[in-house]
């Protein structure tokens, strides 16, 4: 049998933290009730590196009245966003809190974004923000049978306060606890609904997923929003869920004792409108000796040397000069990020020079 898949959507995942403007470091799952679609009406999808893509067979004979019936059906497609990367909060221009009782929720049916050359952005506004999240019910949830020995020493879980010493058939309050058929993951029902059901299996460690991305397909959409049109034409889409980084107070911290010991030190760099502030001497690891220097704004986090700055020696700030003593100094590392005493909101990274 013949096949030969085109693109209906894809989805791209950006990050200008990282050099390419790529963010890769990202695990997407269909949700099992739209892996039911994609194979009824003869689409499939894939992921790879920062991209997931959904086809359609071009050469079915029955594709063009399967695309059509994607909109006349009113169906949407679920896909969960599993973040890789450990810091990704930490270099991320996005909100700390709330990480356990909210989620991402992204769908082409909320865009208010137009489409600029790199697709029609999912968030609200034009990186992903805080006005994308929504609340989860705070429910109990169910370890499917195929990841229990003996299902009926199975448990209910509840994300938010851990273990609950309950049996499968446990109603807790309003929540309906379900095991869905032939399933493995967890499910989150509030009142017999699930508005965001998210599901979480072993490859990703049996965690919450970071987003829930929605398409539709149906007539409800915009059409400028949705790959297949009301006559059953296909318009390619892309679709980018784009991450702005943390800006944030770099601060240099001088830690061997033979850099300390030269007069005049100075941070500079060739943009008047950075100025790092110091040295000022103070104590840092719990104990070490050490003399820091803070920029006077925050810098945003990037992956890249888009500065350049320099340690220099016997610096006269009014007539400049000075000797090199190291000509590039390293970036921040945004696992080193700490609150600003006092003022909320801001933070500064630890940079230590030997």
């Amino acid at each position: 049998m013949d096949f030969n898949y085109k693109t209906l959507f894809r989805i791209s995942f950006q990050h200008n933290y990282f050099g390419s403007g790529a963010f890769s470091r990202v695990g997407v799952k269909v949700s099992p009730e739209s892996a039911i679609i994609l194979k009824n009406y003869g689409l499939a999808w894939k992921q790879a590196k920062d991209q997931m893509v959904v086809l359609y067979d071009a050469e079915d004979a029955h594709s063009e009245s399967k695309l059509r019936a994607l909109v006349e059906d009113g169906i949407k497609l679920q896909f969960w966003v599993y973040s890789e990367e450990p810091a990704l909060l930490n270099f991320t221009d996005l909100p700390f809190e709330g990480n356990q009782d909210s989620i991402y929720f992204f769908s082409n049916a909320l865009t208010t974004s137009k489409t600029n050359e790199k697709g029609l952005a999912l968030s609200k506004e034009e990186y992903v923000s805080g006005s994308d999240k929504v609340k989860l019910y705070q429910g109990a949830v169910k370890i499917s049978e195929k990841h229990v020995q003996n299902a009926s020493n199975a448990r209910i879980i509840d994300i938010f306060k851990g273990k609950v010493d309950a049996k499968l058939d446990v109603v807790d309050n309003s929540v309906d606890v379900a095991l869905p058929d032939n399933q493995n993951g967890y499910y989150v029902y509030s009142e017999g609904k699930s508005d965001f059901p998210f599901y979480v299996d072993a490859d990703f460690g049996w965690k919450v997923p970071f987003a829930v991305i929605e398409i539709h397909l149906d007539a409800k959409v915009n059409e400028d929003a949705r790959a297949v049109k009301n006559n059953g034409t296909i318009s390619p889409l892309s679709y980018v869920i784009g991450f702005n980084s943390r800006s944030v107070f770099w601060k240099y911290y001088i830690m061997s004792n033979h850099l300390r010991e030269l007069e005049g030190l100075v941070i500079a760099n060739g943009r008047s409108d950075i100025e790092f502030i110091g040295p000022n001497k103070e104590q840092v690891l719990g104990k070490h000796d050490s003399e820091s220097f803070i920029s006077n704004k925050p810098l945003p986090f990037t992956e890249l040397r888009k500065y350049r700055f320099q340690l220099h020696k016997n610096y006269d700030k009014k007539r400049g000069g000075g000797k090199t003593v190291m000509k590039s100094l390293p970036n921040p590392d945004p696992a080193k990020l700490k609150p600003m005493n006092g003022q909320p909101g801001q933070y500064y990274t630890e940079i230590y020079i030997y």
